[in-house]
């Protein structure tokens, strides 16, 4: 599903085809073909396909040329497609079911040859520029935007010079965003502090449901462009049903006139605050808000006062439309309790279990014995991943979807999100957003967040690119535009709000696809709303996941590395060194490549190092590489080579971290299973249509159990599936830690456990 670009010129005439086809290197062995009508548009004809032949590859890409040199039939040419296949599987490559035209220039001879190119993945485009310089013959010229195998469009644009040296510029963008959008005033996001909310009403350009198993493809970059930032993009937001619609549901409150989010800022002793609502109207009609169940106003601003406990109702309206935003109560940061234990350095010296898969209130039973037994913190799913540069996958929304392939056509249902809230994508869509009456586009109202607020779709096909890393759509995620100011602040205010709720920080998931000076202003951004410095046991850490791109990373100087260029531009933008020290890294080189730079270009204080993490768990999901030098538990299923690398991870000498963590996880089934084993997983509750025999379940089973031993994924010299390995109470890990911590060795009865746990 990569996708693929290509400039293909049909000589009519002559009744020959030359080409130079640029197809991105997807598999080692493919067969291209050319399918084509005649002049009348007749399909089907006997003969009428070409065969493409392999080139040779265009250095320095992941690209080849294939050509075509093969004589039309005597019935002419009028529209193509493309078939590729690859290892039995066929995609076809249709311009979404309406075929290429082939339409009628001036020239005889024709040099193509590729200018600039930028590189794909199936959820993104690849724009190519070519120059063709020609005489004066009548031809028939296809210049075509073509497809992924999944239908995502792509631009091409060619220029081209006559003999005579006039020169005419054409551009081929039949399937340009601007096409099928209005040129009508969006609305603009700005907050509603008059208490009125924007007052330009979207008027986004009707569309009808495609035909046939076509879907838009309107959505993907130009060339180099890098967000939706035409006009008439955030027309088509405003997606979600209202009251009364068939599709409704209270989990949707009212956003379809009214979204919004608190922002809080707090005085620099942390011990009062302001509140901001910035809220959105869809129309003119004046915002109301209440705080803490008070009459409402049209201040959306509210001073908490020093000696306030408790949480924080919020509450905006519009009166006229009877319609009502509740925001999540808020939480205040002096209520969390203190981390003062000496051991812990103010709560920058951590042993914290990542309790993967563990249901909250499981989590909290748990936190007895954690505490009992020495751990310094627990890291819990999904709260403390902080998944900040991109939402959900492309197609992965409140919608029905479809994908062409091949000769079928694979359809799936929506769904809302697990709060209830709806999301909005524009891939894989066919039908019009029955609220805006316009193609699907980017949006998730409950943030909220809308198509300007994203990078346009592109693929992100290089690892070594730091354009590619900042602005590609990583397998197909919806990527923030994280060079925005309202991203960037909607940003910093999520991760406020998980500190003001009790954590003392948080994982910065795909880190490396937020850019240096990106992630800087956001850091930036939190200090400023936390009064200036982050709290004394603050942490953070960045997943910076690195191997080959080590120096564009870490190793080199560029603007891309996140050791000292973030340590620069943190400072440019205000953070002490003390706090700077907090943000650590994800240390992906242990325990095999440390340090990766051969030399330790920052101490190992700054970063977090573990045994087996849970993205390794999941087959394909992780280039990390341990080699010997560490296990996964579920996947070797070795347990005493599993202890000896957690105990290993406390005891070790050559490197003084001050942040380590332990997965404790769950097994998954020999099917492939691998949802939690929470009882949402279970295919029992299925209530669906689909044939049952296609659900892989995950049985039930309890995290917390007071008192099970370690490693209680083996009974009995037995694998379980489907089992919590509750590594974390395992003896021997549990007193290497506390010899780590500077604590006393303990036993499994003063924990609480049997005796037999070891």
């Amino acid at each position: 599903n990569q996708a693929i670009s290509h400039i293909v010129t049909l000589q009519h005439k002559m009744k020959k085809v030359l080409n130079n086809v640029q197809i991105q290197n997807i598999a080692y062995q493919k067969t291209v073909t050319l399918f084509y009508s005649s002049s009348s548009d007749v399909w089907n004809i006997d003969g009428n396909s070409v065969t493409a032949a392999y080139q040779g590859a265009i250095s320095g890409t992941n690209y080849e040329f294939w050509n075509f040199n093969s004589t039309i039939s005597s019935s002419g040419i009028e529209h193509f497609y493309l078939k590729y296949d690859v290892s039995g599987t066929s995609y076809y490559d249709n311009n979404g079911s309406q075929n290429y035209l082939v339409t009628t220039t001036s020239t005889s001879s024709t040099t193509t040859t590729k200018a600039s190119s930028t590189t794909t993945t199936a959820t993104t485009s690849k724009s190519t520029s070519a120059t063709t310089t020609t005489s004066t013959t009548t031809t028939k010229t296809a210049t075509v935007a073509t497809t992924t195998p999944t239908t995502t469009t792509t631009i091409a644009t060619v220029a081209t010079t006559t003999t005579t040296t006039t020169t005419t510029t054409a551009t081929v963008a039949t399937t340009t965003p601007t096409t099928t959008t209005s040129s009508k005033t969006t609305s603009t996001k700005t907050s509603a502090s008059t208490g009125t909310g924007s007052c330009s009403v979207p008027a986004p350009a009707a569309t009808t449901e495609l035909t046939s198993c076509s879907i838009w493809n309107l959505d993907s970059c130009n060339g180099s462009q890098t967000s939706y930032n035409s006009t008439g993009y955030d027309d088509r937001k405003w997606q979600t049903p209202g009251k009364g619609s068939s599709d409704y549901v209270s989990s949707f409150q009212d956003y379809r006139e009214l979204t919004g989010y608190a922002d809080v800022t707090y005085n620099s002793a942390r011990t009062s605050a302001t509140v901001t609502v910035n809220a959105f109207a869809r129309t003119c009609n004046p915002i109301l808000y209440s705080f803490g169940g008070a009459t409402a106003t049209s201040s959306n601003t509210y001073s908490v006062p020093a000696g306030f406990t408790g949480t924080l109702s919020v509450v905006a309206t519009i009166p006229s439309l009877n319609a009502t935003l509740t925001l999540d109560p808020l939480y205040f940061i002096w209520d969390k309790q203190s981390v003062n234990v000496a051991a812990t350095n103010n709560g920058q010296k951590v042993a914290i279990v990542e309790l993967f898969g563990w249901p909250y209130n499981d989590v909290a039973k748990e936190c007895v014995f954690l505490g009992k037994a020495g751990w310094s913190g627990v890291r819990i799913w999904p709260a403390m991943d902080a998944v900040i540069n991109h939402m959900t996958g492309g197609g992965n929304d409140v919608q029905l979807h479809r994908n062409p392939s091949g000769s079928s056509c694979n359809y799936w249902s929506g769904h809302n999100t697990t709060a209830g809230s709806p999301a909005y994508t524009h891939d894989f869509a066919y039908t019009p957003n029955k609220q805006t009456g316009a193609r699907p586009a980017l949006e998730f109202p409950a943030v909220p967040y809308g198509p300007t607020d994203f990078h346009c779709e592109r693929s992100l096909s290089s690892w070594s690119d730091p354009f590619d890393l900042n602005y590609g759509w990583l397998v197909g995620l919806t990527d923030l535009n994280t060079e925005s100011e309202y991203v960037r602040n909607r940003i910093a205010t999520h991760l406020v709000d998980l500190l003001s709720i009790g954590f003392s920080g948080f994982r910065v998931d795909s880190a490396k696809h937020i850019s240096p000076d990106n992630l800087a202003a956001i850091f930036s951004k939190v200090r400023q709303r936390l009064g200036g410095s982050f709290p004394d046991e603050f942490i953070t850490w960045l997943e910076v996941l690195m191997g080959g791109e080590k120096d564009l990373l870490a190793c080199q100087s560029s603007t891309y590395n996140y050791y000292t260029y973030l340590n620069q531009v943190l400072a440019s933008n205000g953070i002490s060194d003390t706090d700077i020290q907090k943000i650590k890294i994800w240390s992906s080189d242990y325990p095999k490549e440390f340090p990766i730079c051969g030399s330790w270009i920052l101490p190992p204080t700054r970063f977090v190092i573990q045994n087996d993490d849970h993205d390794q768990q999941t087959s394909g999901s992780s280039s990390r590489d341990m080699g010997s030098e560490g296990s996964v538990l579920i996947v070797a299923k070795d347990v005493a080579a599993h202890r000896a690398f957690e105990v290993k991870l406390f005891t070790r000498t050559d490197g003084n971290w001050t942040v380590k963590n332990v997965l404790s996880s769950y097994s998954f089934m020999n099917n492939g299973a691998s949802g939690f084993p929470d009882g949402l997983s279970d295919c029992s509750s299925y209530v669906g249509t689909a044939a049952k025999s296609g659900c892989l379940s995950m049985a039930y089973a309890p995290a917390y159990v007071a008192n099970s031993c370690g490693y209680s994924v083996v009974v009995n010299g037995t694998w379980q599936q489907g089992a919590y390995t509750r590594v974390h109470r395992d003896m021997s890990i549990i007193n290497a830690m506390r010899g780590w911590m500077g604590y006393a060795t303990t036993t499994a009865t003063a924990l609480g456990l049997p005796s037999s746990c070891t």
